[in-house]
């Protein structure tokens, strides 16, 4: 048998290079050349495919192939390519006949050497094997091997042998009879199957005889099949192999690939994958307990427990909490819950963390893990302290923290051999760790709304004394001086969040609002405890009172929201000095104060808004706070106000804006009094509900001249 190219056999009415190739597209023709890129930003007949949606800007390539013209659909064409009803498959070379019809969607051209009319078009003939007349063509498969072309009879076939023309081929590569017996080997296919290969049955290598020889003997002759891995058992060990085989006149070519490597790394990604859905299953489970829902810290924690060593594959998890209330300062802990799958359950251990300082330690740090394995210091001191078994291999600790601490461990424990933590494995702990700290916040948080509530019970009785208590507190109305004030409060409840004073501290004139946000008895007393503690600070003199933007930093240390239930407010202060006639002012997450001009100005600017960016008081820690300052000028009106003086519906979809609220606020500056009663009843016509649905809270102050 003799091995010879493509160029020496040639392809049955195929078309030769010294044809000249012509493009035709809707009744006009274009010369092609060898490396001609067909599409809508080619290289022929530009104009005519350019508008053409269907077609990739690089869709066809014209090549010349051992002497034979060829078409290939280019990797980067979206759409798919008919060349006389045959798909073409991206990246194969199809010789051409004379004359082909070729079909992208519905846009039709035709590619060939002779005249279009009349012309012939023949199924196109992929480059592959081609049966008859005891001539087979046979390629590389996925572009792997060399298109090479084998004529001969049987007799001769039988002369292939290594070293020559399978050797030719970058891979390992046998010839097989109908029955699978190897007839032929190149030499990497005996370094893979052994030296014996030749005259053995291609699947004594493999125990899946009934796939590989059902995936091949169904094959139709010149038919290439698809791949499968097999495994096949070959001198060098157990390997994972790829199978592609071609049915030729008289049995197959079949080329074969190690890709025990590329198996293992698919194994191992799909064992992660496994055990990550197993792991995202559990947290899943996890979130719609109405155990941690509810709080129950022992369910929760059982709960937990046995999740945690399916997803974790570890034979023993336990959970240690903290002897005492969470924010205990001492370090004994109790194991509270053990989950072991060989059916051993003790729980009550006492241990003290005082006793391995540098592993719990580490619990609290920036990684909140700590790892031990069998046979070190480490381990042989946690097992004398009770924390691990005597069976335990290797060891994995996560802390429940919270801010100020731990509220306890969970324990990983794995026996046998010591196998690694794996990424993975310490982020699903760090999860499920967060799922213990949410079971116990969530205790702590029913156990403090307990108590909240009975408090509000015992309080009930006494509102209707707070709510005169307030009234007291608030400032009484000045009408003679030189700043006068008037002001107007509405609570939306019988007891409200909102608070105002204004006192004469020497030379200087403070004034200040704030808005708890919410209502109720809650909010009213952080409104009355705010409004104490910027009272406490007259009997410190002026210099206290001065700066508004450190009462509200100070303000802020003194009431962080977590100390507070949760309960935050907005505030706006202001300092008015009476020899310099500025106003100096600060805000934090409060609406601007509007102070209206004495005299208007010839811009016709009437009126300035006065705040600064800061966030609600209790919101976040050390927040540094802004002043803002401006002049006073004789007869200006300053009006603050809380948001419920703005914030209200005044049709079924719509809310006013605080443009229109500043502008019937505007509209005070020639009243001489009542300003503030006023605005209560003209925002009230305007609401479409019948009662304000936050408190309204308004005050305003007018300045007569400075003092000379």
């Amino acid at each position: 048998m003799t091995v010879v190219s493509t160029a020496e056999a040639g392809f049955l009415g195929s078309v030769n290079p010294s044809d000249e190739l012509f493009l035709h597209v809707n009744g006009q023709r274009w010369p092609c050349r060898a490396g001609d890129i067909l599409g809508r930003q080619g290289t022929v007949a530009i104009e005519a495919l350019r508008p053409v949606d269907v077609l990739s800007r690089r869709h066809l390539s014209i090549q010349s192939i051992d002497g034979v013209w060829c078409l290939v659909a280019l990797p980067e064409s979206r759409n798919d390519t008919w060349l006389d009803g045959v798909a073409m498959r991206r990246g194969q070379p199809y010789p051409l006949t004379p004359m082909q019809l070729i079909q992208v969607d519905s846009f039709q051209f035709h590619l060939g050497a002779g005249e279009l009319p009349g012309a012939a078009a023949g199924r196109p003939t992929v480059i592959g094997f081609q049966p008859g007349g005891g001539t087979v063509l046979y390629p590389s498969t996925a572009s792997l091997y060399p298109t090479l072309t084998v004529r001969g009879d049987d007799d001769t076939r039988d002369a292939l042998t290594p070293g020559n023309g399978l050797d030719s081929l970058p891979g390992a590569a046998v010839e097989t009879d109908v029955r699978l017996n190897i007839s032929a080997a190149n030499r990497q296919a005996l370094a893979l199957l052994g030296s014996d290969a030749v005259g053995r049955d291609l699947d004594e290598w493999t125990p899946e005889r009934t796939r590989l020889r059902s995936h091949l003997l169904t094959l139709d002759q010149g038919v290439t099949c698809q791949s499968i891995d097999l495994r096949f058992h070959l001198p060098a060990g157990s390997r994972m192999i790829e199978i592609r085989a071609t049915r030729l006149e008289a049995g197959f070519m079949v080329f074969l690939r190690d890709v025990s490597a590329e198996h293992q790394v698919e194994t191992g990604q799909q064992s992660l994958f496994q055990r990550l859905f197993r792991q995202s299953g559990a947290l899943s489970e996890l979130s719609l307990s109405r155990a941690f829902q509810e709080g129950d810290v022992p369910k929760s924690l059982t709960l937990l427990a046995h999740r945690a060593a399916e997803g974790l594959e570890c034979r023993r998890v336990s959970a240690w909490l903290k002897s005492g209330s969470g924010n205990s300062v001492g370090e004994k802990m109790i194991c509270q819950v053990v989950h072991d799958t060989s059916g051993a359950v003790a729980t009550g251990t006492m241990t003290d963390l005082a006793y391995c300082p540098m592993f719990f330690d580490h619990l609290r740090g920036d990684e909140p893990w700590a790892e031990a394995v069998t046979d070190t210091p480490m381990m042989s001191l946690l097992r004398e302290i009770g924390f691990a078994g005597p069976e335990t291999g290797s060891l994995l600790c996560v802390g429940l923290r919270h801010p100020d601490g731990l509220y306890g461990v969970l324990c990983f424990e794995r026996t046998g051999p010591e196998r690694a933590w794996s990424r993975e494995d310490r982020q699903f702990a760090v999860c499920l760790a967060s799922y213990g700290v949410l079971a116990l916040q969530t205790s702590e948080r029913r156990e403090t709304m307990a108590r909240l509530e009975r408090s509000e019970q015992r309080m009930t009785a006494e509102l209707e004394e707070a709510k005169h208590y307030v009234h007291r507190i608030l400032p009484d109305p000045v009408h003679e001086g030189p700043i006068t004030a008037e002001w107007h409060m509405v609570p939306s409840e019988a007891l409200g969040g909102d608070s105002f004073g204004y006192h004469w501290v020497g030379d200087l004139f403070v004034m200040y609002i704030l808005d708890v946000v919410g209502h109720g008895t809650g909010m009213a007393l952080l409104s009355i405890s705010v409004l104490n503690s910027v009272r406490s600070r007259l009997f410190q003199g002026e210099a206290a009172m001065a700066d508004p933007a450190k009462v509200l930093a100070d303000l802020n240390a003194a009431f962080p929201m977590e100390e507070q239930n949760n309960m935050l407010f907005s505030m706006w202060y202001g300092v008015y000095n009476r020899r310099t006639g500025i106003l100096t002012y600060s805000s934090a997450g409060h609406p601007p104060a509007l102070l209206l001009f004495g005299a208007v100005p010839e811009d016709g600017v009437d009126y300035a808004a006065l705040g600064t960016e800061g966030p609600s008081v209790g919101a976040l820690a050390d927040v540094e706070f802004l002043n803002g300052s401006i002049a006073v000028d004789p007869g200006a009106k300053l009006y603050i106000y809380t948001d419920g003086a703005f914030e209200i519906p005044v049709g079924p979809d719509r809310e006013w804006s605080f443009e229109e609220f500043t502008a019937v606020v505007r509209g005070t500056r020639y009243m001489a009094g009542g300003e503030p009663g006023y605005l209560r009843k003209r925002i009230g016509a305007l609401c479409a509900l019948e009662r304000f649905p936050d408190d309204f809270t308004i005050v305003r102050l007018s300045f007569s001249a400075p003092d000379a």
